[in-house]
Formats: C-alpha cells, sequence, structure tokens
C-alpha cells in the first residue's frame, strides 16, 4: 500500500520539482494530483517532459495508485498540457492526442484516439476527462472525439488552404467550417498544419500566414472546370477586394 511520503519520494527522484503537497483520493477511484514546476526553454522544450510524466505515472500505478500532473509555469497552469498528461497516464493504449480549449471556467475538449472506441471507452475517458477538470474548478462544456465527428483530413484542409491561402489559422477554420467540417480549435488546427508543414506541403511565413508548397500544389494536382480550385480561388479573391 502507498502513502504520500512514497509518492513525494519517488516524483523528487526523477527530478521534478513539485508545488505544494500531493494531494491524494481526489477522485472515488483514489486517484492522486500532484502540481509540478514546469518551464519552457528559449527553443521551445519543456521541462519535465511528457515523457517523463508518463514514464513516472507508469511507476506510480505500481504502488497501486493512479496519479495526474499539472504543469505549473510561472504563476500560470499548463491545462492542456497538463490535460494530455493524465490522458497518455490512464489511457495510454487508447488516446493518441488531446485538444483543449478553454472559455473562462469552461472547457471543450477532442480526444485523438489511436483506434476505434466503443461506448463504454469514449464514456471512460469523458468521465476521467470531467473529473480531471472539476478538480481544477473547471466545467466540461463538451468532450468530443476526432474519429466520430466530421473533422477535415489533411487533403481537405490542403484544398481548402490552396483556395484561402495565404491566411491565418482562423481564417482556415472559417474556411472549413463554411465547407461543413467540424474544427475542433485553434490548437487542434495548428497540430494539423504542422502535420503538413514537417511533410513540406505547407509553408508559414514569417508573418504567421500559411499558404501551398509547390509540392503541396503537386499532390491536390489540377481540375478544369467551372468548380475547380482556381476558379474557387478567383472567385474568393474577388469577394475580398468587395
Amino acid at each position: 500500500m502507498y502513502n504520500s511520503e512514497q509518492l513525494i519520494a519517488l516524483v523528487e527522484k526523477h527530478g521534478v520539482e513539485l508545488v505544494g503537497p500531493i494531494l491524494t483520493d481526489v477522485t472515488a477511484s483514489g486517484d492522486s494530483l500532484a502540481f509540478v514546476r514546469s518551464s519552457v526553454s528559449m527553443d521551445g522544450k519543456r521541462t519535465p517532459t511528457t515523457f517523463l510524466l508518463n514514464k513516472l505515472a507508469g511507476e506510480v500505478r505500481k504502488l497501486g495508485t493512479t496519479i495526474s500532473f499539472v504543469r505549473i509555469d510561472g504563476e500560470r497552469e499548463d491545462l492542456d498540457g497538463s490535460l494530455k498528461t493524465m490522458l497518455h497516464g490512464k489511457f495510454g493504449d487508447l488516446v493518441r492526442n488531446s485538444f483543449a480549449s478553454f472559455d473562462g471556467k469552461n472547457a471543450d475538449v477532442w480526444i485523438e484516439p489511436k483506434t476505434s472506441l466503443d461506448q463504454t471507452q469514449r464514456k471512460s475517458i469523458s468521465d476521467s476527462v470531467s473529473a480531471f477538470l472539476q478538480l481544477l474548478d473547471i466545467s466540461t462544456h463538451r468532450v468530443a472525439f476526432t474519429a466520430t465527428e466530421n473533422t477535415p483530413s489533411l487533403v481537405a484542409i490542403l484544398k481548402a488552404l490552396r483556395i484561402v491561402a495565404p491566411c491565418d489559422i482562423g481564417a482556415l477554420s472559417i474556411a472549413l467550417t463554411r465547407k461543413g467540417f467540424d474544427v475542433p480549435n485553434s490548437i487542434w488546427m495548428n497540430h494539423e498544419l504542422d502535420k503538413l508543414r514537417k511533410a513540406g506541403h505547407v509553408v508559414r511565413r514569417k508573418d504567421g500566414l500559411y499558404f501551398l508548397s509547390l509540392q503541396g500544389l503537386t499532390i491536390l494536382g489540377t481540375e478544369k472546370s467551372r468548380h475547380s480550385p482556381d476558379v474557387a480561388r478567383a472567385l474568393a479573391l474577388h469577394r475580398n477586394r468587395l
């Protein structure tokens, strides 16, 4: 059987700095909650890393309990990152990523699963998200799963970007929404654009605007009809000038 002293010793052994005491038995299932000091280097690397916190959560499970971490960056809580860490720690085989947006004390959370989830698994994940955020005095407005919603594919994003580029994330999200897609939030959109940028399909300018690379244009090819992307782009540019 574990005790709080064991948890503290285990956390500190990995060089993770605690901010206050570890809260034990914060949920009906006996989960623990730890607030840890976090920082971001000049090159954008965050410490402690998600990998380290997930590894630490795995060691804590061997003691017979589950722990979630809330990263504190100065005086600000890294809520999105902390939620990811909790989900990866509890549902590492099911959850690939999560994207949370906050409006005051309300949160919308989108889950990107690794595999097809059944209703019981989705409920378990949703309940854990709500319970975790409730500990931080945040209400869960919505928990959605990208696999069950009409989120745009990477190709759909490229097609929309071809028409409205150069544009920022907000304008691209609006363009996709008008096409009937569900765009989770700017964090998700940035994540998808980052995939395309690393693949060489999209370029991000210094002013934060995105456009297709030659490789991206080649992937989409050309269409010769009044419904082609080039015609749609010309119409979009004309509307913007009005």
